[in-house]
């Protein structure tokens, strides 16, 4: 089974926006719905522009994950066992 969330959002960054947030299992009705308020904030779109070219500057480059080594484990010893006959 797969959880399916939808976030909607109506109203504008100078006058704030409602969230409605709905959490269903994939392909039925949402069994949860939760409404909220974010506040305004007229100077985030400006903001979001300054970062954006600000780390736009670095270039393209992705961080790689240094590759990892396999973990070495102990050998333990064997056992005999006896054979049943």
């Amino acid at each position: 089974m797969n959880d399916c969330v939808v976030l909607k959002f109506s109203g504008s960054f100078e006058s704030g926006f409602s969230v409605t947030m709905q959490i269903s299992e994939d392909g039925s009705l949402p069994a949860i719905e939760i409404t909220a308020s974010l506040p305004a904030n007229a100077e985030l779109p400006q903001a979001y522009q300054d970062w954006r070219s600000s780390y736009r500057q670095f270039g393209s480059f992705r961080l790689n994950a240094p590759k990892r080594k396999r973990p070495t484990f102990p050998s333990w010893p064997t056992v005999d066992r006896p054979r049943k006959p």
